[in-house]
């Protein structure tokens, strides 16, 4: 029997572990070059502005005849408006290949290629920038500087725009005079004689001494502060201030709430907060195991290759093969070829992430198996928000993450379990926009396949794999064949013991806090806050919003209305939609269509088809402002909302203090945002977005970001104190067990009534008061009578009444 004593070591073991498999990560890390990690990142941004002047300085120089070693290298230099970008390119060039012991010519060529592309992508812009677009989402996710390199020379042939080649001594010229300019401006690097034997002493570009010790230095700090941080075995150390709970070990400790700035959390100590503390620690003292089942199945999944239930291909896809004459390749079927090769090498690309976060969970899982019972530490962001802070495998990861956990401690299933349990089972198979009674209609007419799923999950028809979460209804599918098995057994369907986390999800949840802020009846309707016999669907609402609209423009001869009129779906309503409560702009929603094309596009191509409506950029930024118009139709409340709180935030920020509030849980919300001294960087490099800040954060208000953030910050402390209003009134009725994200709350399916009966409680609770005026009167107190006297006047409220919330059973669904 393992003692408390055993499994205390145990954790010290654990924690020693994440740290010294941090520093191992962060020195993996180092060999992509000293330009992505902080300390490099640091010294590469401060080596900028001096660079360009060095630049700017040797290009005067050489037009007023004073600099002789610049004749011939001002033409290629000149053709760049922006000195800083030639600076950044060469910075960035230098840090790469900082410590690696680079000779001269591969770094001086290496930068000068940089160069070449960033014009010859600029050609193409100003030539077909139609096709340049889609050569930037093609490329955006690489890293590999070669494939961009390969992708912009296939593009410009194909568009017939010239290519710009330097040759191969003006490269060299070009690099090592860049090199030089660097060196001397920064002082941060050298060029050094290395000898390799006893012919072969060339010259390299290595950091100085002074470089190297303050390199070395930063990342030992950085390394020390990358732990990986897993599961505890042991209940972490309760939060009773911002400080000292979490992990044992103090290079393992962290603030409650993820912050920089050490004042507010001095603040923090003088605020008394039972609520925050209380739900904080209840969550993180939550017992979770793996769930064998589940991880067996997963795992033989991966060892196989990947890919079932929607798993990431474990290895690379191999690219296609040639058939066709290699010394004389017939033009189209090569071109076909290439088009099909950089799909899949486009692919592997974007599936090198999900490879690794895959292989890297499935070891958590592993090393955990066999531990009864572990907790997930827990801390808040600066809105109150609270998430697990493991590195891998957590119950607020994906699907997969969420099916390898199950609670420590099963529960009966009691009176109504089974019910909440077959409605779980069909929400994660995607039967989840239909009544309750449907659902579990739904699960009694596949009862046998369900079974057979569980009994036979590779070895049968492998239907949960088509689920809209197959792992977590593959759980699901184990849990329900115990009950069968316990049931047929003679024993009471009602003293079976559950361990699944069944959940709940807020029906487009910062619409409802909005809709309940304004008590507005026509939103609070439309999200689920009054009763109803089946779940509201916004989306599908504000779709149909749209296509009114639209068939208003075309009854006035608009050309976008008569294409586009009925042809608004839910698909494209639904990420507008969801982002709308937090801020999101017509650029943003303009991006997001974008996206539902993209996506429609990827998948309309796996299965050999072709979309039957395709949109460009004036078509998604018509769609996207159409839905912006019909979603403050549908939800009038949220834009009169938003609009009042950006106000609220602009007559704040005048007085160049930020803003702080109280949230209905009781925390202490600071926002802060300070603008950036010195100039901002925004350009393309060869295909690639920079946006880089030259120097550090300031001490003047940032009045822009003020006003912009406070209506997705405003809302997210909203949600975040109704969760843990949610979590303290369960533990007044027994819920102990908690899976929760910041709109989807879970517990066993035997307490499924009881934590349903208390979110929606918490919910009334949160908003019976005047929570918007008492945010104003907070404001006015923080300012000057005569500013406090400017801040506007309150939107009006509608007639909802929120206690219809406790009998609306689609509230979370």
């Amino acid at each position: 029997m393992t003692t408390t004593a055993d499994l205390h070591a145990l954790q010290i073991e654990l924690e020693e572990e994440a740290i010294g498999l941090g520093m191992k990560r962060y020195n993996e890390q180092m060999a992509n070059g000293e330009d992505t990690l902080p300390p490099g990142l640091k010294l590469m941004k401060a080596a900028i502005e001096p660079t360009a002047a060095a630049i700017e300085k040797f290009i005067e120089d050489g037009l007023a005849g004073t600099a002789s070693r610049s004749v011939g290298i001002i033409k290629y230099l000149d053709q760049f408006e922006d000195r800083k970008l030639v600076a950044f390119v060469t910075a960035k060039v230098v840090f790469n290949h900082m410590g690696k012991m680079s000779v001269i010519g591969a770094v001086a060529g290496d930068i000068a290629n940089r160069l070449e592309d960033c014009l010859n992508f600029d050609a193409l812009k100003a030539a077909e920038p139609g096709l340049y677009k889609q050569l930037l989402k093609k490329i955006e996710k690489t890293r590999d500087e070669r494939h961009r390199h390969i992708v912009l020379r296939v593009q410009q042939k194909f568009a017939k725009v010239a290519t710009i080649k330097w040759g191969v001594s003006e490269k060299m010229r070009l690099g090592t005079a860049l090199i030089h300019l660097f060196a001397e401006a920064t002082g941060l690097v050298e060029i050094q004689k290395y000898v390799r034997g006893a012919n072969d002493t060339p010259y390299i570009v290595a950091p100085t001494e002074a470089t190297a010790k303050w390199l070395a230095d930063g990342h030992a700090r950085c390394a020390l502060m990358s732990p990986m941080c897993m599961p505890m075995v042991v209940k972490p150390l309760p939060w009773t201030g911002p400080l000292g709970g979490g992990y044992l070990t103090k290079p393992m400790r962290f603030p409650l709430i993820k912050t920089a700035n050490r004042n507010y959390l001095e603040d923090l100590k003088q605020v008394d907060m039972p609520m925050v503390y209380r739900s904080i620690n209840a969550l993180q003292e939550t017992p979770w195991a793996i769930n064998k089942a589940v991880f067996h199945v997963m795992r033989e999944v991966w060892d196989g290759g990947g890919r079932l239930g929607k798993l990431p291909a474990r290895e690379p896809q191999a690219l296609p093969p040639k058939h066709f004459d290699l010394e004389n390749p017939d033009p189209e079927e090569l071109k076909a070829w290439k088009k099909q090769a950089a799909g899949v090498y486009e692919g592997n690309i974007r599936g090198a992430s999900k490879r690794a976060g895959m292989s890297s969970k499935l070891w958590m899982a592993e090393k955990f198996e066999d531990i009864e019972r572990f907790f997930y530490v827990h801390n808040l962001d600066w809105r109150g928000r609270a998430y697990p802070v493991a590195t891998f495998l957590n119950p607020q990861g994906s699907d997969s993450d969420k099916a390898l956990l199950q609670f420590a401690d099963g529960y009966p299933l009691g009176e109504n379990g089974a019910r909440w349990l077959a409605i779980h089972g069909a929400n994660t198979f995607g039967i989840d926009k239909v009544a309750f009674e449907e659902r579990v209609q739904w699960v009694e007419d596949h009862h046998d396949q369900i079974l057979e799923a569980a009994m036979n999950p590779l070895d049968g028809s492998r239907w949960w794999a088509d689920a809209d979460s197959p792992y977590m209804f593959l759980a699901f599918c184990y849990e329900w064949l115990a009950l069968s098995m316990h049931t047929d057994m003679g024993k009471a369907q009602e003293e079976f013991l559950s361990y699944l986390p069944c959940s709940w999800d807020g029906a487009c949840n910062g619409l409802q806090n909005f809709s309940a802020l304004l008590k507005d009846e026509v939103g609070g309707a439309a999200v689920g806050l009054v009763p109803s016999d089946k779940p509201s669907d916004i989306y599908s609402e504000v779709a149909k919003a749209a296509n009114m609209l639209m068939a208003e423009d075309a009854a006035e001869g608009s050309a976008m209305g008569l294409k586009w009129q009925g042809k608004m779906t839910r698909k494209l309503a639904k990420p507008n939609t969801m982002t709308t409560p937090y801020g999101a702009t017509k650029r943003g929603m303009c991006q997001q269509v974008e996206g539902v094309f993209q996506k429609m596009k990827t998948e309309a191509a796996e299965q050999g088809t072709v979309l039957e409506v395709t949109a460009d950029l004036k078509d998604c930024q018509y769609l996207a402002d159409t839905n912006y118009q019909a979603i403050g139709k549908v939800v009038v409340a949220a834009h009169l909302a938003m609009d009042w709180l950006r106000d609220a935030a602009k007559v704040a920020a005048s007085d160049s203090l930020p803003i702080h509030w109280v949230t209905p849980s009781g925390l202490l919300v600071l926002q802060d945002y300070r603008e950036m001294l010195g100039q901002a960087l925004d350009f393309t490099v060869a295909g690639k977005r920079v946006q880089m800040m030259l120097k550090n954060e300031g001490d003047k208000l940032d009045r822009r970001k003020q006003s912009a953030g406070i209506s997705p910050n405003f809302i997210h402390s909203l949600d975040a104190a109704h969760m843990m209003r949610t979590v303290n009134y369960c533990l007044n009725h027994e819920v102990t067990h908690f899976a929760m994200i910041h709109d989807s709350y879970g517990a066993h399916a035997g307490l499924a009534d009881t934590l349903r009966n208390c979110l929606r409680r918490a919910f009334v609770d949160q908003y019976s008061g005047e929570v918007l005026a008492d945010f104003r009167n907070q404001l006015a107190n923080q300012l000057p009578p005569e500013l406090a006297a400017e801040l506007p006047p309150l939107p009006p409220s509608g007639s909802l009444d929120l206690e219809d919330v406790m009998h609306s059973e689609y509230f979370f669904a």
